[in-house]
């Protein structure tokens, strides 16, 4: 499947680095099933063991992207960030 200006079907370190990202992704959300459906706690902390390593291998793949410029990054204004946390915020009680 090529990507962006890539039309010989070979591909570059971006369209690696998108790959790896989906495929982490889709590890990541297998061991969270996986996780979830587990019967017994050594099961199960097997799991989330298995996919917080994914999220770290997310993190360094995404934060990659960003230093190449792949991955473009929008601050949020305050205005944005007090929306956010007023909308998501617990209501007391």
């Amino acid at each position: 499947m090529p990507f962006g200006n890539n039309t010989k079907n070979q591909w570059g370190s971006k369209e690696i680095l998108y790959d790896a990202v989906i495929t982490q992704k889709a590890m990541a959300d297998a061991y969270d099933t996986s996780a979830a459906e587990s019967i017994t706690p050594n099961l199960r902390n097997e799991f989330l063991g298995l996919m917080k390593d994914e999220q770290e291998i997310l993190f360094e793949l995404y934060t990659e992207m960003q230093k190449r410029s792949w991955l473009p990054v929008q601050m949020a204004d305050q205005a944005q960030v007090t929306s956010a946390r007023q909308k998501y915020q617990p209501a007391n009680p």
